[in-house]
């Protein structure tokens, strides 16, 4: 039913034009996927030798290449910015999951070379986007790119300083941080809304 369901909204999504069916679309395909992946290794914590989060950055791999592959088509149906957040959404989360747990579910299997590996690959893909999406002034990939960097270095510091340093110099440290990051990104912010909407 889930799987009939996500091709109905997926052809009236598509055909009609509607933004609000292929938003459903996606969300029941993901629910799908999901389901599917949990039934076919029998609930267990993988499918086909992986774990959920590779199966979803798959996912989020194939709704990136559907987005640049019928990027024309659907943008003349309004469509691709949702197709291309979810794909963007998927893949970055998953390497973020994997970053903390690396390939396994479980956080008491994971190694420390596995977690270095996939914590470089969650950097490098986030500094390519970021790159890509302000080159090519793809503010999609530039905030999901800039954004997860962060996520990333807070995760880490996080992990390896929490237990190390004094709460006090902990939360101070994450405190000045946030303010000088915001400050900057403010400054920036108002820069560029001012180059986009200046009044003579």
């Amino acid at each position: 039913m889930l799987l009939v369901t996500t091709i109905i909204y997926g052809l009236i999504g598509y055909f009609l034009y509607s933004p609000i069916y292929y938003f459903s679309f996606l969300i029941a395909l993901s629910s799908y996927f999901g389901m599917q992946t949990a039934y076919i290794s029998g609930y267990g914590s993988y499918y086909i030798a992986i774990s959920y989060p590779m199966t979803f950055l798959f996912l989020g791999i194939i709704l990136l290449f559907v987005s640049y592959h019928l990027k024309n088509t659907l943008r003349k149906k309004e469509l691709f910015n949702l197709n291309y957040i979810f794909a963007n959404l998927y893949i970055f989360i998953s390497l973020w999951i994997m970053s903390i747990f690396g390939s396994s579910n479980s956080y008491f299997e994971k190694s420390i070379s596995e977690i270095f590996l996939w914590s470089l690959i969650f950097f490098i893909v986030a500094i390519i986007f970021s790159y890509l999406g302000i080159k090519n002034e793809d503010n999609i990939a530039k905030g999901f790119g800039l954004t997860f960097i962060f996520i990333n270095l807070y995760t880490k510091y996080f992990e390896y300083f929490w237990n190390i340093l004094h709460k006090s110099v902990f939360f101070l440290i994450l405190g000045v941080s946030f303010w000088y990051i915001g400050n900057h990104f403010e400054k920036l912010w108002n820069f560029d809304f001012k180059k986009n909407n200046y009044v003579d």
